[in-house]
């Protein structure tokens, strides 16, 4: 789909409509973002984990680091736009609800 101009949003824009205006274009944008933000916040806490233990657990940074993209997910399931359009939709919310209890019930029972 090709983006439609920032005019879709009404004749006032505020710092929400700039956040959703994305959407508007790829649906998928914020979750494509999160994931990405997921992946370089697991290996940061890997990688300073492993510097400074000698052993190194994925599996917990991955469960902070997906407790970190659900709170950013929800902060952004909040934000909408003047015409009502969320920042991030419904079922993307879910799907990070749904990875988050999956890799916090392995980091939680994989003692």
């Amino acid at each position: 789909m090709v983006c439609q101009d920032l005019t879709i949003m009404g004749s006032r824009t505020g710092i929400e409509d700039l956040l959703v205006y994305p959407t508007t274009c790829y649906y998928y944008f914020w979750a494509v973002m999160l994931f990405t933000l997921f992946i370089v916040l697991a290996f940061i806490l890997y990688n300073r984990e492993r510097e400074e233990s000698t052993q190194a657990d994925l599996i917990s940074s991955m469960g902070v680091s997906s407790t970190a993209i659900l709170v950013l997910a929800v902060i952004g399931s909040l934000i909408t736009s003047t015409n009502g359009l969320p920042m991030i939709q419904r079922d993307i919310l879910l799907t990070v609800v749904a990875i988050w209890i999956v890799i916090s019930a392995i980091w939680f029972f994989k003692k």
